[in-house]
């Protein structure tokens, strides 16, 4: 009943944004965000998703255009899936990608110095949900609500596992070791829109943890967002997908 429900009103959107969309003259559209722990998370549950939406609303795929995803390098990473073969998927699917957010999160081992580490991640602002597996093979074991339930399982997992965590990091600066980060999922989904540069024209940075990072972290806020400027845009650049000149003049800012 309660899908039926989001079919209905999720169609209902579509039809408002679409009319919404003529009477202005705007290309306008909804992006729905899969995200770790949530109705949708992976890229399978948002395919299957968007085909039982299709096949519950009658209008749905005339919709296509009004009702599209947005893709949080963030999440998709936490997932363990691949961006390339990720992005491809969604795309042969009919899936319109209404936004990229630009967006890390933190991969640890949970050995005793990884869980010591990440202790000050803990905090009461956000959910920082938790998917445990392997970075080899993007097999996943187990998936924790938030972080605290994480840190309170005690019970051994896999030799190489890997926890990937919804906390989103400066995309200019990994927290150093025990941790890494996922920006090598951003690096992939950029390097996927290099080559198709007309499959989305809508990016944004996404870091709001500014406030609630570990204070090792944590500069002035203007300073962060200058060097997370700087960082994006130069990886833009080197792809084709910004102009050279204003990434060197942020980086020089960035730098002073």
């Amino acid at each position: 009943a309660r899908r039926t429900a989001i079919f209905a009103n999720l169609a209902a959107c579509g039809r408002y944004v679409a009319e919404l969309s003529a009477r202005t003259g705007r290309d306008l559209h909804l992006g729905i965000e899969p995200e770790p722990l949530c109705l949708i998370e992976t890229v399978a549950e948002t395919v299957d998703f968007f085909d039982a939406w299709r096949t519950a609303e009658p209008d749905a795929a005339a919709l296509s255009a009004q009702v599209g995803l947005n893709y949080d390098c963030c999440h998709l990473g936490i997932e363990f899936e691949s961006p390339g073969p990720a992005l491809d998927r969604l795309v042969a699917a009919g899936i319109r990608l209404s936004k990229l957010h630009l967006s890390s999160a933190l991969r640890v081992k949970p050995d005793a110095a990884g869980r010591a580490a990440l202790a000050p991640f803990v905090e009461p602002v956000y959910l920082h949900q938790v998917v445990a597996g392997r970075a080899a093979t993007g097999e996943v074991r187990k998936r924790y609500v938030d972080l605290p339930d994480a840190l309170a399982d005690t019970a051994p997992g896999w030799a190489d596992e890997e926890w990937r965590v919804h906390f989103h990091i400066p995309l200019h600066a990994t927290p150093g070791a025990p941790f890494s980060d996922t920006r090598d999922h951003l690096l992939g989904a950029l390097d996927w829109l290099q080559a198709r540069p007309e499959a989305c024209a809508h990016l944004e940075m996404e870091t709001y943890t500014w406030e609630v990072l570990p204070g090792a972290l944590r500069v002035g806020i203007e300073d962060q967002l200058v060097r997370e400027y700087a960082w994006t845009l130069a990886a833009l650049a080197a792809r084709g997908l910004a102009d050279p000149g204003l990434a060197q003049r942020v980086a020089r800012e960035a730098g002073g």
